[in-house]
């Protein structure tokens, strides 16, 4: 039997990613409202204390680990239209049921807190829609999908920035449009997936047999080059390839030979470290008030000028240097792996000093080498498809299951320095008080000693 894959074009695909990014912030930051409002405000409700916002954010990652997964093989499977409808009615169903609560019953707080998150079961939330724009990007060239890959960091950037704005005006005029809003985006972005014109067919029966034989459609062959050159030198296993091949085992079936790489298990492994680190974002605004004392609206114009940054590297900065890269012959694989490298040394720095810092002026200082270093996981993950190319079947599987490794890590990242956060406000104004900043720079330059291991 044969079935058609859709491949967006590459607009497409991030267009329908920022529009399902914006909606799922929005959600998210009208649900964190709402819950401080009704837990009665002060510090017991700010983010890094276990409160309702918290047991929300924790479900949430737990429902994103496995909507991951399950987004993964229906992308490879069932085609990456269905994957795209798949998220967005998981994030539309999440938001039209905190509606119906507001709407319809007093208890609205126990299910937007306990139940809405559950919904990424489904098909993951925003998480999920930033790196299934990466696995609609994969069929494109090298070049291509590097340039793609930086545009779709941008747009997440924009399309967050925009919910950070728009998600206080909607909660304070009517908070029922706080989820209205979403459930339109994922109605967009489902009608134009529906509506997308199909631009590469695979005969997947051809791929699910593992074998060159092919008749109409395109043909990838199942293994790279330099894949197929070691399959008949030898079949021995580096230690590396056998713990991915067992882990990952029963997920990628047949096709897992093809991901049987060194250089895949360190972007794994860097990717599950900096998910722990990257579990301290929600925590910056209330941590710089404690720390250098601070107003919000100061803290929320530090976060603004992260985000301008962030959209000038992954607009500008970064598109320029692949440029002048490409006039020097430099590959798609050795370029992303280079700004990689350097980015996380920039990020374990920044987090280092702002750990450090103790006046506004440094914490300004220290914000900006940090952010400077934020193109660190789209590099990595650009790498990680050119180390991929060729191998398409399996894309939605390994692209997706790293998401649910970087999950997993911030899920661990929210179990242990949540706890070391709440320690340090007791000792705010002493160095000790950018204890959580000091591991997090720690733990990035573990990730940067990984990172730096991998030969392109």
């Amino acid at each position: 039997m044969e079935r058609t894959i859709t491949m967006p074009r590459g607009a497409l695909a991030v267009s329908v990613s920022g529009l399902l990014i914006f909606a799922d912030s929005i959600a998210n930051l009208a649900t964190s409202s709402l819950l401080a409002y009704s837990s009665g405000g002060g510090s017991s409700a700010e983010p890094g204390r276990w409160n309702r916002g918290t047991l929300s954010l924790v479900l949430a990652t737990v429902s994103d680990f496995v909507g991951q997964i399950v987004l993964g093989y229906v992308a490879d499977r069932k085609g990456h239209k269905h994957a795209v409808m798949l998220n967005a009615g998981s994030i539309g169903m999440a938001s039209a049921l905190c509606l119906c609560s507001l709407l319809t019953t007093s208890h609205w707080h126990g299910i937007i807190t306990a139940v809405s998150p559950l919904m990424s079961v489904l098909g993951g939330g925003s998480h999920a829609s930033a790196f299934l724009a990466l696995v609609l990007l994969f069929p494109q060239s090298d070049a291509r999908r590097t340039s793609f890959y930086f545009l779709t960091a941008a747009v997440t950037v924009v399309a967050q920035s925009a919910a950070l704005f728009i998600a206080p005006w909607l909660v304070k005029r009517n908070p029922s449009l706080a989820f209205a809003v979403p459930i339109l985006c994922c109605f967009t972005v489902a009608l134009l997936a529906s509506f997308s014109t199909p631009s590469i067919s695979v005969r997947v029966d051809d791929i699910d047999r593992g074998n060159g034989d092919h008749t109409d459609g395109v043909y990838t062959p199942l293994l790279a080059q330099r894949q197929q050159e070691q399959t008949r030198d030898g079949n021995g296993l580096s230690p590396a390839e056998l713990v991915l091949k067992m882990i990952a085992r029963p997920y990628f079936q047949r096709e897992l030979r093809q991901v049987n790489s060194n250089s895949m298990l360190l972007v794994v492994v860097a990717l599950f470290l900096a998910g722990i680190s990257k579990s301290t974002k929600p925590l910056f605004k209330t941590y710089i008030q404690h720390r250098v004392g601070t107003t919000a609206a100061t803290a929320g114009n530090l976060w603004s000028l992260r985000a301008g940054m962030s959209l000038a590297i992954f607009g500008l900065v970064l598109p320029t240097m692949r440029w002048l890269a490409v006039g020097r012959n430099v590959s798609a694989e050795r370029f992303s792996l280079a700004a990689a490298r350097y980015s996380i040394i920039l990020m374990g720095c920044g987090a280092m000093l702002i750990g450090l810092a103790d006046t506004m002026g440094t914490l300004v200082a220290a914000l900006v080498i940090n952010t400077l270093g934020c193109a660190m996981d789209i590099c990595l993950l650009a790498f990680c498809a050119t180390t991929l190319a060729g191998n398409s079947n399996v894309a939605g599987r390994a692209l997706m299951g790293i998401a649910s490794v970087e999950s997993l890590g911030t899920l661990l990242g929210i179990g242990t320095l949540y706890w070391v956060y709440q320690w340090s406000l007791g000792y705010a104004g002493q160095w000790l008080g950018g204890l959580p900043y000091y591991l997090c720079g720690t733990i990035y330059a573990i990730v940067a000693g990984v990172i730096w291991s991998i030969n392109p």
